[in-house]
């Protein structure tokens, strides 16, 4: 990690956010977002990459994550589609 961030430093690319994994269900309920699914840098890797290539070692505390909009009860929840296919 120290490495990582001496490289962005070098390259004055900023380190502008981060989450403690553990934190993140309440950074999303405080905005009005729940988590779905979190998974770390493997679990990711295998389902959206080559699950048999060769896993990058680097970047392991990567994580991904899904969250939705909380649904509120009683509250009327509008949703517009349309087709521009006929």
């Amino acid at each position: 990690m120290k490495r990582i961030y001496r490289l962005l430093r070098r390259i004055r690319e900023p380190w502008t956010f981060g989450m403690i994994p553990e934190e993140l269900p309440a950074y999303l309920e405080e905005r009005g977002l729940e988590l779905v699914e979190d998974v770390n840098s493997f679990e990711f890797r295998k389902r959206y990459m080559n699950p048999q290539g060769p896993h990058m070692k680097e970047y392991q505390f990567y994580r991904a994550a899904l969250a939705q909009v909380k649904s509120r009860e009683n509250q009327l929840q509008i949703r517009f589609f349309r087709s521009f296919f006929q």
